[in-house]
């Protein structure tokens, strides 16, 4: 479909709604693979997937929101807001790494990264804006 042939809103929350539903029955297939291989926590509510996708959903629309030019979701300032996208989207660092309890990880370590991410970015910004100005 191209965009010159959209006459409906129909016609672009179709597809939306076709791509959320194949990510969505791919997202249960792992989950259930994971049951079926004994990678959870039993204890009850404290599985990681619900708060995975939950922090995944949130840095999904923080990236689109200053894609769009909107204003974040996030409560604080514009660097409180970048903190907790960047904090949220570490989540998957640990998913990936094959953590036994990647939430758990996460809350452990998140802060500090985030602290790191920003000192480096900052100091990158810094040297640029430096050979900007000689």
């Amino acid at each position: 479909m191209r965009f010159q042939h959209l006459r409906t809103p129909d016609d672009v929350w179709g597809p939306v709604v076709g791509r959320y539903s194949i990510v969505y029955a791919w997202a249960h297939v792992h989950q259930m693979l994971r049951f079926a291989f004994d990678d959870v926590n039993h204890a009850e509510g404290k599985d990681w997937f619900k708060p995975f996708v939950a922090a995944m959903c949130a840095w999904q629309e923080y990236q689109y929101r200053e894609l769009l030019g909107m204003p974040p979701a996030l409560e604080g300032s514009e660097t409180e807001t970048w903190k907790k996208a960047l904090k949220l989207s570490f989540f998957m660092q640990y998913v990936l790494e094959g953590t036994r309890f990647p939430d758990l990880e996460w809350r452990e370590r998140a802060d500090g990264m985030v602290e790191e991410q920003f000192k480096e970015t900052m100091s990158r910004l810094l040297t640029e804006r430096a050979k900007t100005h000689q």
